[in-house]
């Protein structure tokens, strides 16, 4: 089995591999298949620029015997590879003679402690990019509230003419609150869309990047979940009745006659 980067190095792209054979280091290999990553981690080195022996041909080809360098162990449902690691150092400790207080004699990787630190960082990267969205979202709602104060002192006639027309507080609170959704609404979907943008930007330089070859790419296919643009909607419509209701209830406070009397 060889690596995609190995085949893109030795064959042409119109050039079928399979079947072919390489010479390493003065023995024949037969390809019998291309390897593709299905993830971002590597163990000796990246998969698709590796050739994989079967254990038992390079038992044979370089008269290994029986010496084993790299166990691979995985544990089944509903045991923890905590759980499994430590039964297997310890029945490879007692094969081999060494001292169970012996740190050192075996090196060994524990992926599941590994993805729990990946997963950790990942958790607070998650909580602040949820901190920075949030304080935002608070400095834009406390701005909208502004601009509708603003609004409403500029038009104290025009309510105070409501008013003595027959309109009801509910109608002028539901009004102004309506303004301020929609301010809140069409600058928040012009942020999200501006977002999205630069998401398809990125990611386009990403398959740009992985088509000529680079490497440490760990990041692939950025978007956006539905379910989180759709509770941002909801969130932006709340903050934007939220920051018109201060000022609406402002305005209905006002009797109509002073109101009406207003500059």
């Amino acid at each position: 089995m060889v690596g995609e980067q190995v085949i893109k190095e030795l064959f042409s792209p119109d050039e079928d591999p399979i079947g072919v054979y390489l010479k390493v280091n003065g023995v024949y290999y037969q390809v019998v298949g291309v390897i593709k990553p299905v993830s971002n981690i590597n163990m000796n080195g990246r998969s698709e620029e590796s050739i994989f022996l079967p254990f038992s041909t390079m038992q044979v080809a370089y008269n290994y015997g029986n010496e084993v360098h790299v166990l691979g162990v995985t544990a089944k449902p509903g045991y923890s590879a905590a759980f499994v690691e430590e039964k297997v150092m310890a029945a490879l400790k007692q094969r081999h003679k060494i001292a169970p207080t012996d740190v050192q004699a075996i090196s060994h990787i524990n992926l599941e402690k590994q993805f729990k630190q990946f997963s950790t960082l990942f958790d607070g990267i998650r909580i602040l990019t949820w901190i920075v969205g949030l304080g935002t979202l608070l400095a834009g709602v406390i701005g909208v509230s502004n601009i509708m104060l603003v609004i409403v002192r500029e038009r104290t006639q025009e309510i105070g003419v409501m008013r003595a027309i027959g309109a009801t507080p509910r109608k002028v609170i539901g009004q102004i609150m309506l303004e301020s959704v929609f301010i809140t609404a069409v600058a928040g979907y012009i942020g999200m869309v501006t977002g999205i943008l630069l998401l398809e930007g990125l990611n386009y330089a990403l398959i740009m990047a992985e088509e000529s070859g680079a490497d440490n790419i760990f990041v692939s296919n950025p978007a956006v979940n539905l379910n989180v643009a759709l509770a941002c909607l909801v969130v932006l419509i709340v903050s934007g009745a939220i920051a018109g209701y201060v000022p609406a209830r402002k305005a209905v406070k006002i009797k109509t006659i002073d109101a009406l009397r207003a500059e």
